[in-house]
């Protein structure tokens, strides 16, 4: 016989009250925010009265309002998979399975939700996507007797349905899950949407409540039309604004977008693989790999293919699972094309990752430049700035401003001058990853210079071909000629290109022949005496480490 419907005390009471996300782009304020979570909260336990009461219908309404109040924060996925228990119950079984999914989709490691999809997977007859769904939830919940039995009533149906009479089922222990998720990522501040809703619409807010009388509809099943759904068509301009997000480096907003547009499609074959794509280069970007890892698996799970195998792979190289990049690599190698090959951003990392296998070498992330801009900062504390002292504006017109007066003729630098910039032969580098990991010096002559490299070995996140080294001068970079003396404003904007500009980029420099001025020779002396974890997070004053 098929499982009951879920039992009662198998609604959830938890959330995820303890997320604290930086509200640097909120759209409402803090206390506008609480009252929603609160009042989200109570609809969830008026949801779960209603459930006990086994008045479904009445508790699917609650459920829908609370995910009116937050349909993608940080008990969202909670509000979907205890709607998704009130559908089992109503026998509505398709529209269960889509709010399991959406559920899924925010919190890849919420058993209960892995559960509910393999329940109304089975009373739709996918016993096979009942299994998967079903060795999921009790991958996550191991204690949990009654999903195990589920599991083996699903593996008996399939079993019979594909004719396989006594072969015994695989092992759950072989079965491929994921880590970590969205939801319960220990820094997932960048990864849940707890500060307001950017992808807020009505397209949303319509798949979030339906109408009660649309319960009672008979549900059948549709032939895909994309251009006729409006869901997909919201995603897609969701995914729009969050591709636009995500290439300007902005990877909080970029999340939480490209989580709205997987609330709307969270199981379509080809766009929801782009989303949890996107969604891992975002959460890369923002350094939540483990995050990051789980959307690539859940884009390989759907649809294998070449960048999500590529995604997989750098994701893995970030949490230093090297044996696990270079099989995602392969698997990549294998999804390509005939005839194509690993582009050169990815060949970089697939050797790097090979050599980090093959010398055992376990890079320190306190070196890295990533988490040196991390602790930078945790620990920078804007100073503290004395009132503006107040002057009448007679006293400041009448004022003689201290100003030392213009030189009467300006001295003239030649190729024989003794202080002229005299550099030895030019020679390119080519960066392929995010952070170069050198830093720069303008001068107060304008000539811009290497103060420190860090070394590119194999398990950094750096990524970089030819030769730089201490005492080069900078004569080109992503495009912009300093070959000249430049001011402090150009040197501003050049350093902000760099760090914008697509990756990869080329970096010419040359080795300084003249005599080093000796304010230079001063700031190397002063950076070679500091240790090498505090070298990586000091910052000179023109902010030019990149």
């Amino acid at each position: 016989p098929p499982p009951p419907p879920p039992p009662m005390d198998e609604y959830d009471e938890e959330g995820m009250d303890d997320v604290d996300a930086s509200g640097e782009d909120a759209l409402l304020d803090l206390a506008q925010l609480e009252e929603l979570h609160q009042e989200a909260e109570r609809m969830k336990a008026l949801g779960n009265k209603h459930m006990a009461a086994q008045e479904y219908t009445r508790a699917y309404n609650a459920y829908s309002a609370a995910l009116q109040l937050s349909p993608v924060g940080p008990s969202s996925h909670v509000f979907l998979s205890n709607r998704a228990a009130a559908l089992l119950s109503l026998k509505r079984y398709a529209a269960a399975a889509t709010d399991a999914r959406r559920a899924v989709a925010l919190a890849p490691t919420f058993g209960k939700a892995h559960a509910r999809l393999g329940q109304s997977l089975y009373f739709l007859k996918d016993y096979e996507g009942a299994v998967s769904a079903y060795e999921e939830a009790v991958y996550y919940e191991p204690e949990n007797e009654v999903t195990k039995t589920y599991l083996q009533k699903a593996r008996n149906k399939l079993a019979k349905q594909q004719g396989k009479y006594g072969q015994d089922a695989q092992s759950i222990a072989d079965t491929a899950t994921l880590a970590n998720s969205i939801a319960t990522d220990p820094q997932a501040e960048a990864a849940v949407v707890t500060q307001g809703f950017r992808g807020s619409s009505a397209q949303i807010m319509r798949a979030v409540a339906n109408k009660p009388q649309m319960l009672e509809q008979e549900e059948e099943e549709q032939p895909y039309e994309p251009d006729n759904d409006p869901d997909f068509d919201e995603a897609v301009r969701i995914q729009q604004r969050a591709n636009r997000f995500l290439a300007a480096k902005r990877y909080k907003p970029a999340i939480e977008e490209y989580s709205a547009a997987l609330f709307l499609v969270p199981d379509d074959p080809f766009l929801s693989p782009e989303l949890h794509l996107g969604r891992a280069h975002a959460l890369n970007g923002s350094r939540r790999h483990e995050s990051a890892r789980n959307d690539s698996l859940l884009a390989v799970k759907i649809r294998p293919s070449p960048e999500a195998y590529s995604t997989l792979a750098k994701s893995n190289f970030y949490l230093k699972d090297y044996e696990g990049s270079l099989d995602a690599f392969e698997h990549c190698i294998d999804t390509l094309p005939e005839g194509e090959m690993l582009s050169q951003f990815d060949q970089a990392y697939y050797n790097k990752a090979e050599h980090a296998m093959d010398d055992g070498t376990e890079f320190d992330d306190a070196k890295s430049v990533a988490t040196a801009r991390t602790l930078q900062s945790i620990k920078s504390v804007p100073p503290k700035l004395a009132p503006p002292r107040f002057v009448p504006r007679e006293q400041a017109i009448n004022q003689t401003p201290n100003m030392r007066p213009l030189p009467k003729s300006w001295p003239q630098q030649s190729t024989r001058t003794p202080t002229a910039l005299q550099v030895g032969r030019e020679r390119a580098i080519v960066f392929l990853s995010d952070a170069l990991g050198i830093k720069l010096n303008r001068g107060a002559d304008g000539i811009v210079r290497v103060m420190s490299v860090t070394p590119d070995t194999p398990g950094s996140p750096i990524v970089r071909t030819g030769y730089i080294e201490v005492g080069d001068v900078v004569r080109e970079a992503a495009g912009v000629d300093i070959r000249r003396p430049i001011t402090n404003i150009m040197w501003g904007d050049t350093v902000a290109l760099i760090k914008m500009a697509p990756r990869p980029i080329d970096v010419v420099v040359a080795r300084e022949l003249s005599a080093i001025p000796l304010t230079v020779q001063e700031e190397r002396q002063r950076i070679e005496r500091l240790s090498p974890a505090t070298r990586s997070v000091e910052r000179g004053e023109s902010k030019a480490e990149i």
